[in-house]
């Protein structure tokens, strides 16, 4: 009765030993559709609790995975706009007026594009870009007191 119900048949393979066993059974190898289900399930599951951050923290955990990338995503169109429309203040004192200001801010914006086409992976770029994501971190980070208007 009981080789009734858990009968096996042994699937040999070329060496002619047994590796695996097949079930005559559809309900021995679980319900056909549990993997996707179980997917579906974790997808939604994991997409209703990122909404939940969002509404209560305003940032889901998907953008702590990569946060250099997030926060160049975040800075570059910003500073696309700054350029694009506050184009005609400067620093005070700096050598150049608004020509060198704006040579600057192209130089940080590049920078920030470059690391956001690369994903943040800086292994993905040229010496030439990290040398050029460098200097416009580097400015960045001397006249971020100075992005305003």
């Amino acid at each position: 009765m009981l080789n009734a119900f858990v009968k096996r048949k042994c699937h040999r393979s070329t060496s002619g030993r047994c590796n695996r066993f097949v079930s005559d059974r559809l309900w021995d190898r679980g319900p056909p559709m549990a993997p996707i289900h179980f997917r579906i399930n974790m997808k939604l599951s994991r997409k209703i609790h990122f909404l939940w951050q969002r509404l209560t923290r305003g940032f889901d955990d998907s953008e702590l995975w990569s946060l250099n990338t997030t926060v160049a995503a975040f800075i570059e169109p910003r500073l696309r706009a700054y350029i694009d429309t506050y184009n005609h203040g400067f620093p005070m004192g700096l050598d150049g007026g608004n020509e060198a200001w704006l040579v600057m801010l192209e130089k940080m914006h590049r920078a920030f594009k470059l690391i956001v086409d690369s994903e943040g992976a800086m292994y993905m770029l040229t010496e030439e870009e990290q040398a050029e994501v460098e200097t416009g971190l580097n400015l960045f980070r001397e006249h971020f007191f100075h992005l305003w208007d």
